[in-house]
Protein backbone atom coordinates (compact mmCIF):
# COMPACT_ATOMS: atom_id res chain seq x y z
CA UNK A 1 0.00 0.00 0.00
CA UNK A 2 0.95 3.84 -0.24
CA UNK A 3 2.25 5.41 2.57
CA UNK A 4 -0.54 8.15 2.47
CA UNK A 5 -3.37 5.71 2.70
CA UNK A 6 -4.64 3.32 4.71
CA UNK A 7 -4.75 -0.16 3.62
CA UNK A 8 -9.11 -0.58 4.62
CA UNK A 9 -11.36 1.74 2.77
CA UNK A 10 -14.54 1.62 4.79
CA UNK A 11 -17.49 -0.36 2.83
CA UNK A 12 -19.62 2.52 4.00
CA UNK A 13 -18.25 6.30 3.24
CA UNK A 14 -20.55 9.36 5.12
CA UNK A 15 -18.19 11.32 2.43
CA UNK A 16 -19.70 9.23 -0.71
CA UNK A 17 -22.80 7.93 -0.36
CA UNK A 18 -22.64 6.96 -4.72
CA UNK A 19 -19.31 4.61 -3.20
CA UNK A 20 -21.58 2.07 -1.88
CA UNK A 21 -25.00 2.59 -3.90
CA UNK A 22 -25.97 2.13 -7.43
CA UNK A 23 -26.64 5.40 -9.62
CA UNK A 24 -30.09 4.18 -8.90
CA UNK A 25 -30.23 3.75 -5.29
CA UNK A 26 -31.31 0.53 -5.24
CA UNK A 27 -29.74 -1.58 -2.38
CA UNK A 28 -30.39 -4.60 -3.63
CA UNK A 29 -27.17 -3.80 -5.19
CA UNK A 30 -25.11 -2.43 -2.48
CA UNK A 31 -21.94 -3.95 -1.94
CA UNK A 32 -22.58 -3.72 1.44
CA UNK A 33 -25.35 -6.70 1.33
CA UNK A 34 -22.53 -8.66 0.96
CA UNK A 35 -19.79 -10.44 2.90
CA UNK A 36 -16.96 -8.67 1.61
CA UNK A 37 -14.74 -11.42 2.99
CA UNK A 38 -16.96 -13.81 0.34
CA UNK A 39 -17.00 -11.39 -2.10
CA UNK A 40 -13.01 -11.37 -2.17
CA UNK A 41 -13.02 -15.15 -2.49
CA UNK A 42 -15.15 -14.77 -5.91
CA UNK A 43 -12.83 -12.65 -6.81
CA UNK A 44 -10.07 -14.57 -5.62
CA UNK A 45 -11.27 -17.87 -7.25
CA UNK A 46 -13.03 -16.81 -10.32
CA UNK A 47 -16.06 -19.04 -8.70
CA UNK A 48 -19.63 -18.87 -10.47
CA UNK A 49 -17.76 -16.14 -12.90
CA UNK A 50 -19.83 -15.07 -15.85
CA UNK A 51 -17.72 -12.37 -16.75
CA UNK A 52 -14.10 -11.61 -17.99
CA UNK A 53 -12.55 -8.54 -17.88
CA UNK A 54 -8.70 -8.58 -20.04
CA UNK A 55 -6.10 -5.51 -19.79
CA UNK A 56 -2.92 -6.24 -21.58
CA UNK A 57 -2.25 -10.01 -20.80
CA UNK A 58 -3.99 -10.11 -16.92
CA UNK A 59 -7.53 -11.35 -16.66
CA UNK A 60 -10.42 -10.54 -14.17
CA UNK A 61 -12.68 -13.27 -13.72
CA UNK A 62 -15.46 -11.12 -12.63
CA UNK A 63 -19.73 -11.16 -11.92
CA UNK A 64 -21.80 -8.93 -13.52
CA UNK A 65 -24.23 -9.06 -10.12
CA UNK A 66 -21.03 -7.29 -8.45
CA UNK A 67 -19.66 -5.07 -11.31
CA UNK A 68 -22.53 -3.44 -13.84
CA UNK A 69 -24.03 -1.82 -10.98
CA UNK A 70 -21.00 0.02 -10.41
CA UNK A 71 -19.74 0.68 -13.71
CA UNK A 72 -21.42 1.94 -15.77
CA UNK A 73 -19.03 1.25 -18.80
CA UNK A 74 -19.31 -2.66 -18.03
CA UNK A 75 -23.23 -2.32 -17.71
CA UNK A 76 -23.75 -0.73 -20.56
CA UNK A 77 -21.37 -3.18 -22.87
CA UNK A 78 -22.78 -6.67 -21.27
CA UNK A 79 -26.43 -5.14 -21.72
CA UNK A 80 -25.45 -4.51 -25.94
CA UNK A 81 -25.57 -5.93 -29.09
CA UNK A 82 -22.16 -5.89 -29.34
CA UNK A 83 -20.12 -9.10 -28.78
CA UNK A 84 -19.24 -7.94 -25.53
CA UNK A 85 -22.47 -9.24 -24.73
CA UNK A 86 -22.59 -12.25 -26.85
CA UNK A 87 -19.40 -13.05 -25.73
CA UNK A 88 -19.17 -12.21 -21.62
CA UNK A 89 -15.77 -10.71 -22.29
CA UNK A 90 -14.74 -7.19 -21.96
CA UNK A 91 -11.22 -5.77 -23.43
CA UNK A 92 -9.69 -2.60 -21.72
CA UNK A 93 -6.35 -2.63 -24.16
CA UNK A 94 -5.50 0.66 -23.65
CA UNK A 95 -5.28 1.24 -19.76
CA UNK A 96 -3.16 0.10 -17.47
CA UNK A 97 -3.62 -3.41 -15.86
CA UNK A 98 -2.35 -2.39 -12.33
CA UNK A 99 -5.17 0.30 -12.48
CA UNK A 100 -7.78 -1.81 -13.38
CA UNK A 101 -6.87 -4.13 -10.77
CA UNK A 102 -7.19 -1.94 -7.74
CA UNK A 103 -10.65 -1.11 -9.77
CA UNK A 104 -11.62 -4.40 -9.61
CA UNK A 105 -10.13 -4.94 -5.89
CA UNK A 106 -12.51 -1.74 -5.06
CA UNK A 107 -15.85 -4.00 -6.44
CA UNK A 108 -15.30 -6.10 -4.63
CA UNK A 109 -14.11 -5.40 -1.39
CA UNK A 110 -13.48 -1.32 -1.01
CA UNK A 111 -9.70 -2.54 -0.81
CA UNK A 112 -6.61 -1.97 -2.94
CA UNK A 113 -3.29 -1.88 -3.33
CA UNK A 114 -0.95 1.34 -4.28
CA UNK A 115 2.08 1.13 -5.67
CA UNK A 116 2.88 4.45 -6.39
CA UNK A 117 1.11 7.62 -5.04
CA UNK A 118 0.40 8.99 -8.86
CA UNK A 119 -1.40 5.62 -9.25
CA UNK A 120 -3.83 7.57 -7.36
CA UNK A 121 -4.83 10.02 -10.08
CA UNK A 122 -4.74 7.26 -12.71
CA UNK A 123 -7.18 5.58 -10.77
CA UNK A 124 -9.05 8.53 -10.60
CA UNK A 125 -9.05 9.05 -14.64
CA UNK A 126 -9.97 5.39 -15.14
CA UNK A 127 -13.37 5.91 -12.24
CA UNK A 128 -14.45 8.78 -14.18
CA UNK A 129 -13.88 7.17 -17.86
CA UNK A 130 -16.02 3.98 -16.78
CA UNK A 131 -18.40 5.84 -14.52
CA UNK A 132 -18.06 4.31 -10.92
CA UNK A 133 -18.77 7.47 -9.06
CA UNK A 134 -18.09 6.10 -5.52
CA UNK A 135 -14.43 5.29 -6.51
CA UNK A 136 -13.76 8.43 -8.41
CA UNK A 137 -14.89 10.60 -5.31
CA UNK A 138 -12.51 8.18 -3.33
CA UNK A 139 -10.07 8.99 -5.13
CA UNK A 140 -10.61 12.61 -5.39
CA UNK A 141 -10.69 13.17 -1.56
CA UNK A 142 -7.55 11.14 -1.58
CA UNK A 143 -5.85 13.35 -4.05
CA UNK A 144 -6.50 16.58 -2.48
CA UNK A 145 -5.47 15.03 0.80
CA UNK A 146 -2.13 13.97 -0.85
CA UNK A 147 -1.61 17.61 -2.37
CA UNK A 148 -2.30 19.28 0.65
CA UNK A 149 0.51 17.60 2.63
CA UNK A 150 3.42 17.10 0.07
CA UNK A 151 3.33 20.73 -1.51
CA UNK A 152 6.31 21.31 -1.02
CA UNK A 153 7.53 18.35 -2.20
CA UNK A 154 10.30 17.84 -5.26
CA UNK A 155 7.70 16.13 -7.00
CA UNK A 156 4.67 18.31 -5.96
CA UNK A 157 5.20 20.73 -9.32
CA UNK A 158 5.65 17.72 -11.76
CA UNK A 159 2.07 16.16 -10.14
CA UNK A 160 0.09 19.63 -10.98
CA UNK A 161 1.04 19.89 -13.90
CA UNK A 162 -0.03 15.94 -14.84
CA UNK A 163 -3.24 16.72 -13.39
CA UNK A 164 -3.90 20.09 -15.41
CA UNK A 165 -3.05 18.72 -18.44
CA UNK A 166 -4.61 15.35 -18.04
CA UNK A 167 -7.98 15.94 -16.22
CA UNK A 168 -10.87 16.42 -18.09
CA UNK A 169 -12.11 19.94 -19.01
CA UNK A 170 -15.54 19.15 -17.26
CA UNK A 171 -12.57 18.52 -13.87
CA UNK A 172 -13.25 22.28 -13.07
CA UNK A 173 -13.24 21.56 -9.22
CA UNK A 174 -9.96 19.44 -9.15
CA UNK A 175 -8.18 21.29 -11.68
CA UNK A 176 -9.19 24.81 -9.96
CA UNK A 177 -7.87 22.60 -6.52
CA UNK A 178 -4.24 23.09 -8.33
CA UNK A 179 -4.46 26.62 -9.40
CA UNK A 180 -5.54 27.83 -5.53
CA UNK A 181 -2.41 25.48 -4.48
CA UNK A 182 0.00 27.48 -6.84
CA UNK A 183 -1.87 30.73 -6.13
CA UNK A 184 -1.46 30.61 -2.40
CA UNK A 185 2.14 29.92 -2.31
CA UNK A 186 2.55 26.11 -2.27
CA UNK A 187 6.40 25.73 -3.92
CA UNK A 188 9.17 23.28 -3.93
CA UNK A 189 13.12 23.94 -3.03
CA UNK A 190 13.08 24.17 -6.92
CA UNK A 191 11.26 27.48 -7.97
CA UNK A 192 13.04 26.87 -11.37
CA UNK A 193 10.48 24.05 -11.64
CA UNK A 194 7.32 26.63 -11.08
CA UNK A 195 8.96 28.60 -13.64
CA UNK A 196 8.94 26.13 -16.59
CA UNK A 197 5.20 24.66 -16.08
CA UNK A 198 3.57 27.70 -15.50
CA UNK A 199 5.74 29.17 -18.79
CA UNK A 200 4.45 25.69 -20.58
CA UNK A 201 1.03 25.90 -19.73
CA UNK A 202 -0.25 29.46 -20.08
CA UNK A 203 -4.14 28.76 -19.51
CA UNK A 204 -2.68 27.60 -16.21
CA UNK A 205 -0.37 30.29 -15.47
CA UNK A 206 -3.13 32.97 -16.40
CA UNK A 207 -5.58 31.23 -13.85
CA UNK A 208 -2.84 31.08 -10.62
CA UNK A 209 -2.74 35.35 -11.69
CA UNK A 210 -6.59 35.56 -11.34
CA UNK A 211 -6.42 33.42 -8.38
CA UNK A 212 -3.91 35.60 -6.74
CA UNK A 213 -5.56 38.81 -7.81
CA UNK A 214 -8.71 37.13 -5.83
CA UNK A 215 -6.64 36.37 -3.05
CA UNK A 216 -5.15 39.91 -2.91
CA UNK A 217 -8.32 41.63 -3.10
CA UNK A 218 -9.45 39.57 -0.41
CA UNK A 219 -6.30 40.21 1.74
CA UNK A 220 -7.00 43.94 0.96
CA UNK A 221 -10.89 44.08 2.33
CA UNK A 222 -9.94 42.16 5.64
CA UNK A 223 -7.05 44.70 6.12
CA UNK A 224 -9.69 47.69 5.42
CA UNK A 225 -11.67 46.26 8.03
CA UNK A 226 -9.08 45.41 10.95
CA UNK A 227 -7.82 49.24 10.54
CA UNK A 228 -11.53 50.39 10.81
CA UNK A 229 -11.64 48.31 13.64
CA UNK A 230 -9.11 49.22 15.28
CA UNK A 231 -9.74 53.13 14.47
CA UNK A 232 -13.19 52.79 15.74
CA UNK A 233 -11.58 51.05 19.09
CA UNK A 234 -9.43 54.04 19.63
CA UNK A 235 -12.54 56.21 19.00
CA UNK A 236 -14.39 54.25 21.71
CA UNK A 237 -11.50 54.62 24.35
CA UNK A 238 -11.32 58.18 23.89
CA UNK A 239 -14.93 58.76 24.16
CA UNK A 240 -14.65 56.17 27.15
CA UNK A 241 -11.84 58.68 28.65
CA UNK A 242 -13.31 62.06 28.15
CA UNK A 243 -16.85 60.72 30.42
CA UNK A 244 -14.17 58.95 33.23
CA UNK A 245 -13.38 62.98 33.01
CA UNK A 246 -16.08 64.65 32.94
CA UNK A 247 -17.56 62.67 36.04
CA UNK A 248 -14.44 63.20 37.58
CA UNK A 249 -14.82 67.09 37.14
CA UNK A 250 -18.48 67.49 38.18
CA UNK A 251 -17.57 64.88 41.63
CA UNK A 252 -15.43 67.70 42.06
CA UNK A 253 -17.60 70.70 41.81
CA UNK A 254 -19.85 68.88 44.05
CA UNK A 255 -17.69 68.33 46.55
Amino acid sequence: MGKWFSKKVPTEDSRSPSATTTRSGDPSHDIGVYDTNYTKELLQTGKYSDLTISCQGRVFHVHRVIVCPQMQFVETAVRSRFKEAAESHIDLPADDPRIIDMVVSWCYSRDYSLEHEHDMFQLYMVADKYGIPGLKEHAYLEMLSWTDSRATSQDFPNTVEQIWREAPPHEKELRHKMVQLVANGHKSSREEDWKRILGDNPALAMEVLDEVAVIYSKLNSELEQAKKGEEEAKEAAKEQAKCKRCRKKRGAEKA
